[in-house]
């Protein structure tokens, strides 16, 4: 069977969708170039801010080609089973995981790594080294100014893996495989079509103490995007500014929790 090549993203309603995909006959440059250049093209020329895969250089190069201004993000779905394959030892797996995962400042990361890197004895190995090496491609340190989509985390490409092995199998020919891709991707947009009729016939019920921005958010979004950002309303509404200090070029706010608030 050819490598399939999914290129896949997120809703309105938070869902991973696939927008387009091929079967590939060689993994090479001009492959990967030829079919980035005519989802660009169906794309009308809008290329994508971030772009997201499993390393393989063949695609990384054709990226640059093709989509020279996309930041290039690596699926931590593929880091971790990269990891585990490569080494073998849990233990790595574990504190790697934290490394690429952890809202760490840049300081707090290298000193994690090295720690690591040195209590396990990898300091010399080739493999660990070269993944250092990508680090401002996959450790979330180094790349908090960049919107992801909820990418960011192995759930979204584990989820698309899943849902895709319930009608795919290897056992299947040609034929089949398109019947079976097809029915898959017919299910994520009965999904979207059910999601969208949820969020115009069913108002969610208001809970915050602001409850005209939370009827306008819940007016302006969709239910599941509302339901992210309420808890971010609920937060918000247990602070208050203590200090406000302003520049030529920025305005500085200090902020405290009430003593009222309720804990979480």
């Amino acid at each position: 069977m050819c490598p399939l090549v999914m290129f896949s993203g997120v809703n309105h309603h938070n869902q991973t969708i696939v927008f387009a995909a091929a079967l590939v006959a060689n993994e090479n440059e001009q492959t990967y170039t030829w079919l980035l250049q005519q989802f660009l093209d169906a794309l009308k020329g809008k290329a994508p801010g971030c772009v997201i895969t499993d390393g393989h250089g063949a695609m990384k190069k054709a990226i640059k080609v093709v989509f020279p201004g996309a930041y290039h993000h690596l699926c931590a779905w593929h880091l971790l089973r990269n990891a585990t394959s490569n080494l073998s030892n849990p233990r790595f797996t574990s504190e790697f995981k934290k490394c690429m995962m952890f809202d760490y400042d840049v300081w707090e990361f290298e000193d994690h790594w090295h720690y690591m890197v040195d209590a396990l004895g990898l300091s010399d190995n080739q493999w660990v080294s070269d993944l250092y090496s990508r680090r401002r491609m996959w450790a979330i340190a180094q790349i908090r100014d960049n919107f992801f989509g909820g990418f960011r985390t192995t759930s979204r490409c584990e989820g698309l893996h899943s849902m895709l092995g319930k009608f795919v199998q290897s056992c299947h020919n040609l034929r089949d495989f398109f019947e079976q891709f097809m029915r898959c991707i017919s299910q994520m947009r009965s999904r979207e079509a059910h999601s969208d009729l949820l969020s115009v016939v069913r108002e969610p019920v208001l809970q915050s103490p602001f409850l005209d921005l939370e009827r306008s958010a819940a007016k302006k979004l969709t239910r599941a995007i509302f339901f992210n950002f309420r808890p971010m309303l609920f937060r918000a509404c247990t602070l208050k500014v203590r200090t406000h200090t302003w520049s030529q070029t920025s305005d500085t706010f200090t902020l405290s929790r009430s003593a009222n608030a309720r804990r979480e």
